[in-house]
This record gives structure tokens, C-alpha cells and sequence, in this order.
């Protein structure tokens, strides 16, 4: 059997700051999830043993994670309507939050983007034509954190009323 190097030992790297250590730990946390991934491949493809019926499990568990995951995101846009309030009122009151909870809510996603931009230094994956350049510039290269922040983001969007879908802004 050859070597993969899918196993091979994590580099010793001296964290010099949060950025550094945060670096390190989404090195290790890569790697783990590559060898997690593995072993569970190798595990259902012994028990499934035909192929066709292990590329009909690998897509159940594909479906039951992507409706979760629609799930998660459209209980988190729910419960961000409850972080603004609502026009009521009349008059100047009205206006101040016609006007202030867009502009809060547009401040926080960019405030969350930059950050992460900032922190981690990745480039977040927008909507479906972030995945087609994802695809065809970047072999298809995607980072596991673009999703829960742009979840975050859409979440903050959609319940302080930005004209955007559940897609991501």
C-alpha cells in the first residue's frame, strides 16, 4: 500500500499571536476533518460493499446535512428578526428606524466580513457566482468557515431588511 500523506504529522509552527494561533488551529482542525472524512469513507464503503449502494447513502447523508443546514440557517434569519425592531409608531420615530435598522444591520455584516477577512485572511464565497469562480479559478477550493459566516451574514441581512434571498448577500 503507498503512502497518501493524508496521515502525515502536523508541522510544529511557534503561534506568535491570535492570528498565528488561529491559523494553527484551523491547520489541525483541516487535517482532522480530512482523516475523520477518511476513515468514515473507508468504514461505509466495507458495509455498503456495492457501489451503487454506497453512492445512495453518500447522497442521503449529503441531503440530510444540506437540509439541516437550510434548517439551521432559516431558524437563525427567524430569530434575528427578533434582534430589531419593528417600524411602528408614527412620525419621526417611524423614520429612525426605517432608516437606522437597515444601516445597523448593513454595519454588522460588513463589521462580521471584515473581520473574518481581517483574522483569518480567506476570501468568503458570495452566493452561486462565488461558487462558480470557486470551481473554475480556484479547482473548486472552498473554505469551511465562508459558511456559517456567510449564514451569519444573510441572517443579519434578510431580518433588518435587505432586499436579498436566502442565497447569501
Amino acid at each position: 500500500m503507498r503512502a497518501t500523506r493524508t496521515f502525515a504529522s502536523l508541522p510544529r509552527i511557534a503561534p506568535a499571536g491570535l492570528r498565528a494561533r488561529l491559523a494553527v488551529l484551523l491547520h489541525v482542525l483541516r487535517w482532522r476533518r480530512i482523516a475523520l472524512g477518511h476513515a468514515l469513507g473507508h468504514h461505509l464503503a466495507r458495509i455498503a460493499r456495492d457501489d451503487h449502494v454506497y453512492l445512495v447513502i453518500l447522497a442521503a447523508l449529503v441531503g440530510i446535512a444540506a437540509g439541516t443546514a437550510a434548517a439551521l440557517l432559516l431558524a437563525w434569519i427567524e430569530w434575528a428578526h427578533r434582534l430589531f425592531p419593528e417600524p411602528g409608531g408614527d412620525g419621526l420615530e417611524r423614520g429612525l428606524v426605517l432608516v437606522g435598522v437597515p444601516t445597523a444591520g448593513g454595519l454588522l455584516v460588513g463589521l462580521l466580513r471584515s473581520g473574518v477577512h481581517r483574522i483569518l485572511r480567506i476570501r468568503i464565497v458570495e452566493g452561486a457566482p462565488g461558487v462558480i469562480e470557486a470551481v473554475g479559478i480556484r479547482r473548486g477550493e472552498i473554505r469551511g468557515v465562508s459558511a456559517p459566516v456567510t449564514g451569519l451574514g444573510t441572517g443579519l441581512s434578510i431580518a433588518s431588511g435587505a432586499s436579498v434571498g436566502h442565497e447569501g448577500p
